[in-house]
């Protein structure tokens, strides 16, 4: 269901040109969506073993994956 309904909010916002960071990524499950609309996508998740997953699940060069803690990083600037 939420695959489904961030589709659905995202599918006015979705376009060529729109830059996508799909903070908390899991294994990737978002990607094809925003890739197929023709957004800059980076997914981005704080476990390693997700990011594996989504690499595994996506396997596109559009849609590069990273982990890391977007928290720390926030509280670095």
């Amino acid at each position: 269901m939420r695959k489904q309904r961030v589709e659905e909010l995202s599918e006015g916002l979705a376009g060529p040109g729109v830059q996508v960071l799909d903070v908390g990524c899991g294994t990737g499950i978002s990607a094809p969506f925003y890739i197929e609309k023709g957004c800059a996508y980076q997914g981005v998740d704080i476990a390693e073993n997700m990011v594996g997953q989504a690499r595994a699940r996506v396997r596109s060069e559009l849609a590069p994956f990273a982990a890391g803690d977007v928290e720390v990083y926030g509280r670095q600037r």
